[in-house]
């Protein structure tokens, strides 16, 4: 690893806002549930289709085995990140950074709706 490139990848303002951000979003997510969730053995309902209704039940950890996928992920995309940016791509670079936001926000509504259909 070479240090002077982890040093222009974390001075590069884009790259830094857009993972900085997914970072935050990924941790208010943990929180979010951590205050909702408490009885990690009850059943909730995981998936509702505007169609069919409910169509999903299952144990409340999994939701945070979905947020941690998305940990996994972000994780992922700033490895590659920093792998493309220190061989000079820097658009896939990029590319990828608002991939991981988007994600994040895709999370979010997610974990969101889980919330609201189950606890509100």
């Amino acid at each position: 690893m070479n240090f002077k490139n982890f040093k222009q990848f974390i001075k590069n303002p884009l790259l830094s806002a857009l993972f900085g951000i997914s970072i935050l979003i990924n941790l208010l997510n943990f929180i979010v549930l951590f205050f909702f969730v408490k009885d990690l053995k009850k059943s909730i309902i995981l998936h509702y289709n505007v169609y069919r209704g409910v169509d999903f039940f299952g144990d409340s950890f999994y939701v945070f085995l979905m947020t941690l996928v998305g940990t996994f992920f972000l994780a992922i995309n700033l490895f590659l990140a920093y792998y493309f940016f220190s061989k000079k791509e820097r658009m896939l670079s990029h590319v990828l950074s608002l991939t991981a936001l988007i994600t994040q926000l895709g999370l979010t509504v997610s974990s969101t709706s889980i919330i609201i259909v189950n606890y509100l």
